[in-house]
């Protein structure tokens, strides 16, 4: 009944095969039942499967059949559906995707498109074939995308995450405390009331310190560690805080996880389906920060924001995207753009998109486009009023037009309260002064105010995330 594909799969086109993925097995029973077999493999993390019923599926085109293999205790990949309605004369159209760790970094390797038929009454499978381009040009064309530094090609998936689970090959979850430069209120934290996958969805639900440690644990703990898992500078206050006076604890806890030191990319198509959280003072992270600091700390080598909407109901009806400078209200508002909604942002799913390209950035929400951002005539550096200076000015001369936005970049995603990153929000009065040291302390004060407005809708939902090369 099973029908041994016989496909070497290859990462890039090189003389020699630098990776070979084992061969698969696809079973189609007459009832319509569908099942395709892996066989485990040294390195590989993940195995995906993208197929169509009598429509062929090209380069972003993940068909109609989306599936995530799971691996058995016997080390095997594998899956069933039985809800494709398969007819007589139906061909299948496919491809698997895998995740290959080679020791350093996690490479995205992708079958050409398959072809598999046609079917007739009983499970009777030809040999699937290869649907080669029609084109003669060679197969991997020109991009300026780069990934973990080294050349993509053009309109290949280079990052798909549909949360089945939260892989430590592809992303790390953040435990630590944050610095500026927005100071958030939180301590993020690996911990399930916090942070989860629950239908195949991601999901980050900030919550109360004092619900968790105890009746104003915030003002009266003495010292708190993160342990050995935190992911800041060790022995740093990334680390380990010891409140004293209105120095206190951060009052929230949350999660934030990254694909730092696992993968980062400059230049390409970001597609993120996500609901964003409602509640004052709450907001998504969905951004791209730098790998490297090439220019310089936090903001001197820039942010992209994907999607940010603050979840208090006066400004939630405005979604914002694009490029953040630095941390004053010049700086943090003339890379954005924005769009007004009838509905709060937070209302339902969206699909967000960013264009990153050399030469600036095109933003879009459900398919409408609502922005783009280029540099001036000689690059972002020579924008007086985002006042750049001495070695960073030096830094961002050096670079493209586009410096500091022309370096890889990695993704996070997140739930940030409070902190530097409203200083810029008119219409809500904030229960804290950013220039005042106490800030933490008057925010923490005002719990009965804010905390009210908070919910079961107050968490950040993503459902998938897409990148693909330019």
């Amino acid at each position: 009944m099973y029908r041994t594909v016989a496909i070497i799969l290859c990462l890039g086109i090189v003389a020699r095969c630098q990776y070979q993925m084992p061969q698969e097995k696809i079973e189609i029973a007459w009832w319509s039942k569908l099942k395709i077999s892996v066989p485990g493999k040294t390195g590989i993390k993940r195995v995906s499967f993208f197929g169509s019923v009598n429509r062929e599926i090209r380069a972003n085109d993940n068909g109609t059949i989306i599936k995530e293999l799971q691996q058995t205790g016997t080390g095997l990949w594998s899956f069933e559906d039985n809800t494709v309605n398969f007819k007589v004369g139906d061909t299948l159209y496919y491809r698997l995707q895998f995740d290959y760790f080679d020791g350093k970094n996690v490479n995205n390797i992708q079958q050409e498109m398959q072809k598999l038929g046609k079917f007739i009454d009983r499970p009777i499978l030809e040999r699937p074939t290869t649907i080669k381009p029609a084109t003669t040009t060679t197969k991997c064309e020109y991009t300026p995308t780069m990934v973990n530094g080294k050349r993509s090609c053009s309109r290949r998936h280079i990052f798909q995450e549909q949360f089945n689970e939260i892989t430590p090959i592809r992303w790390q979850i953040e435990t630590k405390f944050p610095r500026g430069p927005d100071y958030e209120f939180v301590m993020y934290q690996d911990n399930p009331e916090n942070l989860f996958i629950e239908h195949h969805m991601l999901h980050i639900h900030p919550t109360l310190v004092d619900n968790r440690l105890g009746p104003k644990s915030v003002l009266t703990t003495t010292e708190y560690d993160a342990g050995e898992n935190c992911t800041g500078i060790l022995g740093s206050d990334e680390c380990i805080q010891k409140p004293k006076a209105w120095m206190i604890l951060p009052p929230i806890f949350s999660s934030q996880i990254t694909t730092k030191y696992r993968f980062s990319f400059v230049y390409g198509t970001i597609e993120i389906r996500a609901k964003l959280p409602k509640g004052d003072w709450i907001y998504p992270q969905i951004q791209l920060r730098s790998k490297s600091d090439y220019y310089g700390p936090d903001y001197d080598s820039g942010l992209i924001q994907i999607a940010f909407a603050p979840g208090n109901a006066h400004n939630n009806k405005v979604l914002s995207g694009g490029f953040v400078f630095g941390e004053s209200i010049f700086a943090r508002n003339y890379g954005v753009r924005t769009i007004l909604s009838t509905k709060e942002w937070s209302h339902d799913f969206h699909i967000f998109r960013l264009e990153w390209r050399p030469d600036g950035v095109t933003l879009s929400v459900d398919n409408e486009v609502y922005g783009n951002v280029y540099p001036p005539e000689g690059g972002f550096v020579t924008e007086s009023e985002l006042r750049v200076r001495g070695p960073t000015m030096v830094r961002w001369q050096r670079g493209s037009d586009m410096a500091p936005f022309d370096k890889e970049m990695y993704l996070i995603i997140g739930v940030g309260v409070g902190g530097f990153t409203f200083s810029n929000r008119k219409g809500v009065q904030q229960p804290w002064d950013n220039d005042d040291p106490k800030a933490q302390l008057n925010f923490y004060k005002a719990t009965d105010q804010w905390y009210s407005t908070w919910s079961n809708h107050s968490r950040l939902i993503v459902d998938y995330v897409k990148i693909w090369a330019l």
